[in-house]
């Protein structure tokens, strides 16, 4: 079984979709992705974008505090629990704690760089 969890407060959801989802679907592969709800943590506003036609279950869950780094304790907290269960678990994350913990066994940790804008 796979848990995902996505940091919202530095990986905005709409470039998970486009641009983040693929990768983790490499990963579970040969697993269906859609099968699994990303969960989203986040102690910020959370924008959805709309895109036609896009269905997807996703939970999201919000920190009691805004507290810096509540988001991530709630990350790692749940990535123990998940493990414990004998879960794989994915972090989408930009945040260089999560590297700390990753091993190829159980807790892989998916980044993004996110493009410059173009200049003029």
């Amino acid at each position: 079984m796979w848990d995902i969890y996505i940091d919202g407060d530095n990986i905005p959801i709409d470039h998970y979709f486009n641009e983040i989802k693929d990768r983790v679907q490499s990963i579970i592969h040969p697993c269906d992705i859609n099968q699994f709800s990303p969960i989203v943590y986040s102690q910020s506003n959370v924008i959805f974008k709309y895109t036609s036609a896009r269905e997807t279950n996703i939970r999201l869950c919000c920190c009691k505090t805004t507290n810096k780094n509540a988001t991530d304790a709630q990350i790692l907290y749940h990535t123990g629990i998940s493990t414990q269960k004998g879960n794989r678990v994915i972090i989408v994350s930009n945040d260089k704690i999560f590297q700390e913990i990753e091993n190829q066994d159980n807790v892989i940790v998916v980044t993004h760089n996110f493009a410059k804008g173009k200049q003029n």
